[in-house]
């Protein structure tokens, strides 16, 4: 898979949201190309630019399904201090018109979510990133993993490490062999797997 930010591609496979993070955007890019490399992602831009969490997503997702345009599956990533549970999603979800039509759970803080606004159907794959709260602490799970070195979960820890090997996040995600990958993010690489396969 291939993640593109905002230009024009003609076959997008799906549109990807975020709570917040550019880093999340950036983690899952070197992440996708491990998958199916025929499948393009792509963030759009949506009108909705305030604000952060589920909210945030909420909003975005059922403006971009008043849009005309064809794509009907949304991944969405949100770190997850930000959703305490997957009714919380449904609740946010149908407080901006969305109909739920049916849930799937694809791993312990990864859903599927088939949904319905107007004439319109989607699939929505949920990642919740974060063992606790957010992203840096599967990073530091990543870094363990590769490197056998043991970082603090934080924000700051995982950027002075980081710093100190001359190294990006994205470089740290494409050192690492599927395996890895996939004990590190397990909510993400299910959803990626989902979505591959999905045609």
């Amino acid at each position: 898979m291939r993640v593109v930010r905002g230009e024009h591609t003609t076959i997008t496979h799906a549109y990807v949201l975020t709570g917040n993070g550019s880093r999340d955007i950036r983690v899952l890019s070197a992440l996708a190309e491990k998958y199916d490399h025929s499948k393009i992602l792509k963030t759009p831009q949506t009108p909705i630019k305030t604000g952060t969490g589920l909210t945030v997503v909420a909003r975005a997702l059922a403006t971009l399904l008043n849009m005309r345009i064809t794509v009907n599956r949304y991944l969405v990533l949100i770190d997850r201090e930000h959703v305490e549970s997957i009714r919380e999603a449904e609740r946010k979800f149908m407080e901006y018109g969305l109909e739920i039509i049916g849930t799937e759970e694809l791993a312990e803080g990864s859903w599927m979510f088939k949904v319905k606004k107007g004439i319109k159907e989607a699939n929505i794959y949920m990642v919740l990133l974060g063992t606790r709260k957010r992203i840096e602490e599967n990073i530091a799970k990543l870094i363990l993993l590769v490197y056998g070195e043991k970082v603090e979960e934080n924000k700051e820890a995982v950027n002075n490490w980081l710093r100190k090997h001359k190294l990006e996040d994205t470089d740290l995600v494409r050192k690492a062999t599927r395996n890895q990958l996939e004990k590190a993010f397990p909510t993400l690489t299910k959803a990626l797997e989902k979505l591959a396969s999905n045609t």
